[in-house]
């Protein structure tokens, strides 16, 4: 599509990294909205920011480099080495990541007296936002592409880094729907959670439905990644993840101390119930061949 978005002279402004900045941006903005509207203390964020950002980094990194080690150490010359730090090819892994600021979250759990959960919280819709701009970003840029396919929304990217000619899926435009939606959930879930006692089930709930998204992504990509059985690296870790995920929202039904006592576990459980009353009144409905 438009890897460079701008160019001026010498400078080059490339798609991916603007869409990045402006997702992490804007995200800033919403997380600090979200924490004053909910009256959460944010020093945790404000006084180690340099070090939550650098640990999410090196993570991110080093997950991607963990999982595309072919792509790095195809031999073990000076170069390969020095792409280690290349940041600038775009390696990164979002679980990676993810894992990153979590672990330096959890490190500096003590120098604040608010539960470490309830900014979590507030954090998840602000990383959607991020996310968002940069699925578009990637877009653009014609990174974290599709398969083949014969659908009339498939596109075509003229790009070296794309191995496809033909039509591909839009896998990008399809995280971008995905992740809108779950980010418009999280808010109206973090409206209704005003418990002060009870903190991580917006996370958890988030965590267990983007995995799941994640994954049924996965069968639609057709950029190059490391694989295991011939099966893309990324089904293994989402599918781990959604577990994970579903285990701890089970543990909060079944455990007296950890039910959510804002009622989102039974709001949600109420809406899947009513969409599948719906559907299948709509399949009885509908003329026998």
């Amino acid at each position: 599509m438009y890897p460079i978005l701008f160019e001026f002279g010498s400078v080059t402004i490339y798609s991916l990294w603007f869409f990045v900045t402006v997702g992490f941006v804007v995200g800033s903005i919403v997380f600090t909205n979200l924490c004053k509207h909910n009256r959460v203390a944010i020093n945790l964020f404000t006084e180690n920011a340099f070090s939550i950002f650098l640990t999410g980094l090196i993570f991110g990194r080093l997950t991607y480099i963990l999982f595309h080690w072919s792509f790095f150490f195809f031999s073990y010359g000076m170069q390969e080495w020095l792409g280690l730090f290349g940041i600038w090819d775009k390696g990164f892994s979002f679980w990676g990541t993810l894992a990153g600021v979590l672990f330096a979250l959890y490190r500096k759990r003590n120098s604040t007296e608010e539960p470490i959960m309830a900014l979590i919280d507030q954090l998840v819709p602000a990383v959607l936002v991020g996310m968002m701009f940069g699925e578009f970003g990637a877009f653009l840029d014609g990174s974290l592409y599709g398969s083949p396919t014969t659908l009339p929304w498939g596109v075509v990217f003229k790009s070296a880094y794309v191995k496809y000619i033909s039509p591909i899926h839009p896998t990008q435009i399809y995280a971008l729907i995905y992740t809108t939606l779950t980010m418009i959930l999280m808010l109206h879930l973090l409206k209704k959670s005003r418990s002060a006692t009870v903190h991580g089930i917006v996370t958890e709930i988030c965590i267990t439905i983007m995995s799941a998204f994640f994954f049924i992504e996965e069968f639609f990509r057709g950029d190059e990644v490391f694989t295991v059985f011939g099966i893309r690296i990324g089904i293994y870790t989402s599918a781990v993840i959604f577990i994970c995920g579903t285990l701890m929202l089970r543990k909060r039904i079944v455990n007296p101390d950890l039910k959510d006592p804002d009622g989102i576990l039974r709001w949600l459980t109420s809406v899947r119930r009513k969409l599948m009353a719906k559907l299948h009144s709509k399949s009885e409905n509908l003329p026998v061949q």
